[in-house]
């Protein structure tokens, strides 16, 4: 989902694991990015771009929650798109595993 925000700037920046609220009964997992995705050149539009996980139904116009659960990086200006693709893959590892410990918290969180 690639959402245009009106404003031109926004107190979350970078990388993070969220959780899209609107689109199945439960909640759905996956990697967001939001800012001016400095590696495409020219191209300086503030967005917030989600990728959900194991999600595979068109979504225009569907009104949705986004909860961003865990930062996970920086935005960052890669010297290729192989490179960003690259880091990519790592960032939605990286949401899924940090999304599997938030829905099974260890017995000593539970206590």
């Amino acid at each position: 989902m690639n959402v245009g925000l009106a404003r031109r700037s926004s107190p979350l920046r970078g990388v993070y694991a969220v959780q899209v609220d609107g689109l199945e009964t439960v909640p759905v997992n996956g990697v967001a990015n939001i800012g001016n995705r400095p590696t495409l050149q020219g191209d300086d539009r503030f967005l917030l771009e989600v990728h959900l996980f194991d999600f595979d139904r068109l979504v225009y116009g569907e009104q949705v929650t986004v909860r961003f659960l865990q930062r996970i990086r920086d935005e960052k200006k890669f010297e290729s798109f192989d490179e960003l693709r690259s880091q990519i893959l790592r960032d939605a590892t990286m949401a899924r595993e940090l999304l599997a410990q938030i829905a099974s918290p260890t017995l000593k969180d539970q206590a």
